[in-house]
Formats: C-alpha cells, structure tokens, sequence
C-alpha cells in the first residue's frame, strides 16, 4: 500500500477501463490532420477509419457468435480440451503523473492520514485483499472478512464468506465488495472443474452481512474503482465436457470427439451464465450476457469470452449490466477516464522455452531464466499460533548504502561463483559507457506438457506448426458515465506486456512497452510504442526499437514524459527513454549494472525506488536488493543499495505487497529467506537507503501487506496482523480467531 498525501480530497472522476490488446487515447497530441472522434457507439459497429487496424464490431445475431466462437475453438482443441497442450499465460495483478498516488485525506475528513492500495494510477482504485480508510482495516483471507478498529486494535465484525477463496476486495464507506474464486456454480449444470467468479456485496453498518450475491462463469482477472462504481472483467470460456486420453482412448480418438463436442454445442453452452441472490432471499439465473451484448475485434475472435460488469456500490447488486467480447485477454489497466484490457494472445501460442547451454556454475540459476514474474514465496507451514506466540522486531544499525545488510540470523551461504564473478559489482563511472551490445539470446525450442498423462500406446500427433504472432491487442472503453462502457477504440502493437505498468496514458496518448521473443531468429528485443486514438482506432503515432537485444523486460515505470524500463539476462540496463515528443521518443540513458529491478516507485521528485534481485556477473540471482536511482539527468545513477542475501519479496511479482510512505520517508518491503519471513523497514533520503529495522511476525508467518493508519505501521499476514511503530518498535500481534 502506498500513502495518501493529506490535504487532497479523493474527487469523483470518471474512469475508463483498458483490456490488454492495444489501445490508445486521443489528446493532446495528434499527429496527422485527423481530430479525434468521440464514438457513442456501445459497443456498435464502429466507423471504419483510414489506416485500418483491429478495431471492435458487433454481432447482429446468435448464429453469428457461434459461428465465430465454434471456429476459434477449433483451432485450440486436442486431446485435452481446449489449447490441447499446458501453455504459459502471464498473470494478470499493477503514470499519467510524476508520482503515484501516495497520501491523501480519506473520504471521511475526519480519518487520520493513512496509506491506501499501491495503485498504478491516482484515479483509479484497484482491488486487493486488504483495505484501509484510516479508521478500520478491511481483510479478506481463509474465506472470512474481518474488521480492525484502528482506535481500538480491536475486530469488531468477522463475517465467513461463502463460494471460495477470496480474490479481491473493494470497500467505499461502509459498502464492500469481495470477489472470490469458486468451481462448479449453484444452479448449473454439475461440471467439473468449471470456474466461476463469485461476487459478495457487504454492507459494514453495525457488523458486516452480505447484502447479495452473484455468481457468474469465468475466472475473475482484475477490476477498477471510481467513486463508488467498481468495473470488473472476468473471462469465461464454453461449458463442455472434454474427454481425455486413457487406456480406452487414444489421442486421436480423445480429439475427434472433442471437436465433435465443440461443433455440436448449442449457444447456450458459450455464452456466461449467472445466479443472483438478493438480500430479501429473491434468487434468479440466466445468461449473464446475451448475443447482442458481445463484440469481436475485427481480425481474431477468441474461444473465450471478456466480460465486463459494472456495479455501484451504493445500490442494490444486480445482475452486472455485462457486456462481453469474443476475445482473450489477461491485462487490465484504468485511469480516471479510461479502462482498458489487453490480450496479447499468449495464451493461444504455445510459449517456447529457453535451451540454454550449461554454464561454467553447475547446479546454479542459469543465465537469462529470471521469470517476467518471479514465483511466489513458499508458505511456510507451521503449528497453530496463540496470542502468547512470540513477535521478532529488531533494530538494526544504519549500514552504508551498498553494503549487505543480514536482516536476520546468518544464512547459508549461496554457492561458489566462478573467480572474478562476486555478485557484489556496481560498474563505475569509467565502465557504464551504455547501449553497450549485448551477447546474443539463447536458442529456444517449444516444450510441451502434457496435462494428464497418456497411458495410452498410440502415438502421439506431433502439433501442426504454429505461426511467429507476437502483437497485443488493445481495447480502450469509456466508463465515465453510471452504466455499462462504452467502446472508443481499438489498436495493437508488436510485443508482449510484463504487466500492466507497461501502460500509462498521458496527454491523450496511450505509452506502451513490449518485448518481441522471436523463436525463429533465437532472439528477444523490446520497445516502447506511443498510440493516440483517432475516430475508433488506436493508432501509433511514435515508436523506439533496441532496448535489451537478448533480453526481456522486467520492470516499466512511467514519470511524467519519461519511461524507465529495465531489461534482463545477464545485466541490468536501466534504459532512460525520451517521450517528450510522442511522435519521435528516443532513448537518451541506459545504466548497466548487475541483477535487475521487478518493480520501480518514484519516492520524490528526481528519485526512483528498484525493488527486485541483485545477480552474478553470468546473471544467477543471489537475492532480494533494493536500489535507489537518480533521474535527475538522462542517464540513471545508481545512488545506494540494500541486499538480503538468499531472499526473495513478494513485491517481485505484486506491486500491492510494496508501502512507501512520503510522511516518515518510509518503505516496507516484505521478505522471505531462509530464515522465515518478515517485513524490512527503510529509510530514504535523497542520497541514502539505511535500514531501520525488521517485523517478523510469529511462527514465520509471511508478511503479505503494510500499511499505516494510527500514526503506526500494520502488517497483515494469513494469521494475523501485526501492529507496531513505525520504526517496528513495541509490536503487538493480533490474531484471527
């Protein structure tokens, strides 16, 4: 969670929501003669624009979607149902200003200042597992919400939450929504494994009841509030019953009755459904979406559906007022005016892994195999906790700036490194020329798991080849308005995301930042691209190619006209990239250093915060760092930096597990080692990181969020919650019943 700077009342914008494909805004830059075009079109047919390029068109009848729908799938199904194969499929999870949003008063002026959900943009507040309004925490872990009085230290409401694990969590006054991951939903057919999305409305009112519930297909992806209207896009694909290789059942066999099941099924069988309860005990179902309410980009039509629901906190929960699109999908991004999603199609294309050769450190991470998001910590299993259970809360002395700093006991140390290779390197000043050409990428080749094993003796089909297609598509929605988006349009770029920090909207320009992996050559390479909307496309005004040859990108913050974007193999370029003018960006730094950076914050003006993995020479990742950047001149400097050997943080992979807070010139960054987990506390000045101290909550229970309410520091973990001073002093442990 990130703070909010007080004196700045949280102001009612509209928001608009982006899914992952391409997309970009009009503004205040256009290049051409072309104004911008406001389309009124809900999801209509759009006007065709000159240029081209992927755009969104409806459907006049049901024939029509399942012609669409049967002939996407059947290039997907095999054996094993849909995709045939296991693939990779990124997580979905985390610009428009110089900072993000840090510290604000709460809707209630009366609310001590307090921090919030780490949020990519101001505007836009994105669901998490844990809330704060200054005077309570809201949580939802092991299927129960839970209520902390900030004043008190004390739970004032629980409430057991049905339907499955809880996913998200949004909370406006004492209105609540939970969403929650869930199989088989009442009032369908029983299908295994089916997923679905449950969705709880809360009201927090003298305890906390649920006021309705709906349940739909699909699995839930992420969501976007503004003022008291949440959005939330799910994804759902067709309910059949797929066959799979046995004893009985070749693979050849497995796949022809598959694709008999996809060409037979009805309309009924694609399109979501939903089941709705109301607080009176009112209960209805039906299809969540119907054949009207679905649009498909103009050259490629999913085998799954994108919905997406609308839902305002302050009324009765409905039905959604849904609309949907024949498409996949795994990134949404929102601003106060725009949502979108994008869908970048790896999950049709089976991902190609690396063949990477040994190297001279047997047993050791291999060059290049830093994942674009690291895997979560192991939970740490461990007998049950009571209230006499110890809290571990150290202070730790000021170390300088580049030396390691041990949070805990000593830990094992890593394995030897080759002479010369000490994993501690900062390059000088003397070595830091940059853009320097990196060694070329390693050669892949496609793996292919299978999802259950084939007992079966027949032999297995090899897969027909499939085409090189890496470009993402992205759909930009308006959703200033109560109801359901409206569609404004559509673009695409070459590439891949790492997450949704490679979006930032500025100025009427959509900024996007991708890396092409191009199996064929054996080579990756990444760039920045700037889109500007025009009538009902999305097209792109200004790109810069050859950041990272060999690498892929890990980390993208945008501040102001600026990208910083860090790539990875064996080193760490900090690439500095000129947006000032969207039509002509240009790279004008790259400082190369060792290990890499998973998520970037601004923490003042001209300062950038690295949360990621310090590395070897030859790339092998020896643990958690933090860095701190000067951005005050076009080429980055490094300017401190805090290691923990043998470590890990889950703000790696999810940005909502990182706090700074501008007040104190505190960061929080959970951690995990050999040792257990906890919660280091730092200290940033413009020129330093010192460490103040560590929380280890008891029985090595993993720290998952931070935040400040009270003038003290929380940290919520699976068990409990940990309440403490700032500086970690004084902890008290507060356990769920």
């Amino acid at each position: 969670m990130s703070g909010e700077r007080r004196g700045f009342p949280h102001a009612r914008v509209a928001t608009a929501v982006l899914v992952a494909g391409a997309c970009a805004i009009g503004g205040a830059y256009w290049a051409g003669t072309q104004e911008p075009v406001r389309s009124d079109n809900r999801l209509g047919a759009a006007p065709a624009t000159p240029g081209g390029g992927v755009r969104l068109v409806a459907y006049q009848t049901c024939d029509e979607v399942l012609g669409d729908l049967r002939r996407a799938a059947l290039e997907r199904v095999g054996p094993f149902g849909l995709d045939g194969m296991t693939t990779m499929i990124r997580d979905a999870v985390p610009t428009a200003g110089s900072l993000p949003a840090e510290a604000g008063r709460a809707a209630d002026d009366q609310a001590p200042a307090h921090s919030t959900t780490n949020n990519h943009e101001a505007a836009a507040d994105e669901p998490d597992l844990v809330k704060n309004d200054g005077k309570r925490i809201v949580t939802a872990t092991d299927g129960v919400l839970r209520v902390l009085d900030v004043a008190t230290r004390r739970y004032t409401a629980t409430l057991a939450l049905p339907g499955g694990r809880p996913t998200a969590l949004l909370l406006d006054g004492d209105h609540v929504l939970v969403t929650a991951a869930g199989t088989d939903p009442t009032g369908y057919e029983s299908r295994p494994f089916q997923p679905r999305t449950v969705i709880h409305q809360v009201d927090l009112n003298g305890g906390a009841r649920i006021t309705g519930t709906l349940e739909v297909d699909g699995d839930y992806l992420d969501g976007r509030q503004v003022g008291s209207v949440v959005r939330l896009v799910v994804r759902s694909w067709p309910r059949m019953d797929f066959v799979y290789p046995d004893m009985k059942l070749d693979v050849e066999g497995a796949t022809k009755l598959n694709r008999t099941r996809v060409e037979q099924a009805p309309i009924e069988d694609w399109l979501p459904r939903y089941h709705l309860k109301q607080q009176d005990g009112q209960q209805k179902s039906g299809t969540l979406v119907d054949c009207a309410g679905i649009s498909r980009p103009t050259d490629h039509t999913g085998s799954s559906l994108l919905t997406v629901l609308t839902v305002d906190l302050r009324a009765a929960l409905g039905q959604g007022d849904a609309i949907s699109i024949a498409a996949d999908g795994d990134t949404v991004y929102g601003t106060g005016t725009s949502l979108y999603v994008a869908d970048d199609k790896s999950s049709r294309y089976l991902t190609p892994m690396p063949v990477i050769p040994p190297t001279e450190e047997p047993g050791m991470s291999q060059p290049g195999s830093a994942p674009t998001k690291p895997p979560a910590p192991p939970v740490i299993k461990s007998p049950p906790i009571t209230d006499s259970s110890p809290i571990s809360v150290t202070q730790v002395p000021v170390p300088t700036a580049t030396k390691r700093v041990p949070l805990s006991t000593p830990v094992p140390p890593p394995p030897p490194v080759p002479p010369g290779d000490d994993g501690t390197a900062t390059p000088s000043d003397a070595e830091r020329p940059n853009l320097v050409p990196l060694p070329d990428a390693p050669s892949f080749a496609p793996t292919l798991v299978p999802e259950s094993p084939i007992t079966s003796t027949a032999p297995i089909p090899t897969p027909a080849p499939q085409p090189f297609v890496q470009r993402t598509d992205i759909h930009q929605f308006d959703i200033g308005g109560p109801g359901k988006p409206t569609y404004l349009a559509s673009g695409s770029v070459d590439g891949t995301l790492v997450n949704q920090y490679a979006l930032s909207e500025r100025n009427g320009n959509l900024r996007v930042a991708t890396t092409i992996d191009n199996p064929t050559a054996g080579r990756s390479d990444s760039s920045v691209h700037v889109l500007t909307r025009r009538g009902s496309t999305l097209a792109q005004i200004g790109r810069v190619d050859g950041l990272g040859p060999g690498e892929r990108i890990q980390s993208v913050r945008y501040v102001d006209d600026t990208a910083y974007v860090v790539t990875f193999r064996r080193t760490d370029p900090l690439y500095t990239v000129d947006l000032a003018d969207p039509a002509h960006p240009r790279v004008v730094g790259a400082l190369k250093i060792t290990g890499f950076s998973a998520y970037l914050h601004p923490v003042a003006p001209g300062r950038l915060l690295g949360v990621g993995q310090e590395a070897t020479k030859s790339g092998r990742t020896t643990g958690t760092q933090v860095s701190l950047f000067d951005i005050t001149k076009p080429e980055a400097q490094r300017l401190a930096q805090i290691q923990v050997p043998g470590a890990s943080s889950a703000v790696e992979y999810d940005a909502h597990a990182f706090l700074y807070w501008p007040e104190r010139a505190l960061v929080v960054v959970p951690y995990n080692d050999f040792d257990g987990s906890g919660a280091m506390l730092l200290h940033v000045t413009p020129d330093n990181l010192t460490t103040i101290g560590r929380v280890q909550p008891p029985m090595q229970t993993a720290v998952q969020r931070t935040l400040v309410a009270g003038d003290a520091l929380w940290c919520v973990t699976e068990r409990g919650v940990v309440v403490s001073g700032l500086d970690g002093a004084q902890p008290n442990w507060l356990p769920f019943a």
